[in-house]
């Protein structure tokens, strides 16, 4: 009998490693944002958020688990990711991003709000 791996996290974060169930266990990688369920009648069949059902191996505990782990690693590589040390700076719009033109109707608008300056005031 084929000895058969736990369902493991691929090292590049990216999958996890199941077994498709036929006479000898086919190893493939799936990406665990796709799972919807899992079900046990009597073989593990995950369905996926695609309308796919895949009969594999191992038992629903071992995917849930291989899922758990991938989102955990996931969370833990975000974790880690470097944060600015300083506040966020304020960036200059430019000519045609609307901020110019945005910029210059406000100021049209509060230019004709201000009164006339002249010998009759």
């Amino acid at each position: 009998m084929t000895q058969i791996r736990s369902p493991s996290v691929s090292t590049h974060l990216a999958m996890i490693r199941l077994h498709k169930l036929g006479r000898t266990p086919q190893p493939f990688h799936l990406n665990p944002d796709l799972v919807l369920t899992v079900e046990a009648n009597p073989d593990t069949v995950v369905v996926l958020t695609t309308g796919s059902r895949l009969v594999v191996m191992e038992t629903p505990d071992e995917v849930a688990d291989a899922v758990r782990t991938w989102r955990a690693s996931v969370l833990d590589a975000m974790s880690r990711v470097p944060r600015r040390s300083h506040g966020l700076g304020l960036v200059r719009g430019t000519a045609g991003d609307g901020a110019v033109v945005a910029l210059n109707a406000e100021h049209a608008r509060q230019e004709s709000e201000v009164p006339p300056r002249g010998p009759h005031s």
